[in-house]
């Protein structure tokens, strides 16, 4: 409704993460129904890309990304609880 496409979002992972106490960012994008693009970055601890390769995603240490089949909030869901877990691992 807006005028925007897909590549107009593609910048605002980074900016997430420069938000002050943001470690890992996640920024989820419907592709089609129960398709989600998922884009992770980290500050300055964490493995985003150990996350994603579980979903058969890729990149490297502080930027990955992957595609979860299923529902937005279910994303949602799932990639904060392997971010949260991802940290928790790097505190101890």
């Amino acid at each position: 409704s807006c005028g925007a496409d897909r590549q107009d979002s593609d910048g605002i992972v980074e900016n997430l993460r420069s938000i002050a106490g943001v470690e890992i960012a996640l920024l989820v994008k419907e592709s089609e129904e129960d398709t989600v693009r998922v884009s992770m970055r980290v500050k300055n601890i964490g493995d985003v890309a150990s996350i994603c390769e579980q979903f058969g995603g890729g990149g490297h240490t502080k930027a990955a990304g992957c595609t979860y089949h299923g529902s937005v909030q279910d994303a949602l869901q799932t990639f904060r609880a392997l971010a949260e877990e991802n940290l928790a691992n790097y505190a101890e």
